[in-house]
C-alpha cells in the first residue's frame, strides 16, 4: 500500500481515491491474503488448462441473421482452468452451473471460481487506482472510475 501517505496529484479525482484506498486497506490486505490461499489450493489441485475467453459476457456474443451465435472479442484468450470463464456465470446458486456439469460432465472447483472472481476483483481495483492516479480531467470516465472503485471494494469488504 505504498503511497497512500503521501498525496495523489493525477487529478481532481486522485485525493478522494487515495482516501477510498486508505478506508479500505484492511480489506485490500485481506483479500489478498484470500487470493494468495486460492493460488495455492488451485495450484495444489492442477486443474487441466483449457482454451479459455477470458470476457464471455453477453457484450461479446453476438448473434447472425441466421441465429447462430459467436462469441467476438478474444484479445483475452489463454489456456487456463474452465473456471475462468465459468465464475461470470456463476450467480453463487446451487443449480447455476448445473446445465455446463451435465452437458460435459466436467465437475466445477468452487476454490477456482472464487480465485478467478477475486482476481477480477483485484485487477479491477489495481486499473480504477492507475487510471486515478494519474493525469485525468473531472469527466465521465474518471468519475466512473471512482465509483467503481468505492463499489469494488466494497464488495471485497
Amino acid at each position: 500500500m505504498n503511497g497512500l501517505g503521501r498525496e495523489w496529484r493525477g487529478g481532481p479525482h486522485s485525493q478522494r481515491a487515495r482516501e477510498v484506498v486508505s478506508e479500505r486497506r484492511d480489506s485490500i490486505r485481506s483479500a489478498l491474503g484470500r487470493f494468495d490461499d486460492l493460488v495455492a489450493e488451485v495450484s495444489a489441485a492442477s486443474p487441466p488448462p483449457v482454451i479459455t475467453h477470458g470476457e464471455p459476457h453477453g457484450g461479446n456474443l453476438i448473434r447472425s441473421e441466421r441465429g447462430r451465435r459467436s462469441l467476438v472479442d478474444w484479445d483475452t484468450v489463454g489456456l487456463a482452468p474452465r473456471e475462468r470463464d465459468l465464475w461470470m456465470l456463476d450467480d453463487g446458486t446451487p443449480d447455476a452451473l448445473a446445465p455446463y456439469v451435465a452437458a460435459t460432465g466436467s465437475e466445477i472447483s468452487r476454490a477456482t471460481l472464487a480465485l478467478y472472481r477475486l482476481m477480477w476483483s483485484l485487477n479491477d481495483v489495481a486499473a480504477f487506482v492507475a487510471r486515478l492516479r494519474s493525469k485525468h480531467e473531472d469527466d465521465a470516465d474518471s468519475r466512473h472510475a471512482l465509483g467503481a472503485l468505492r463499489e469494488t471494494l466494497e464488495v471485497l469488504a
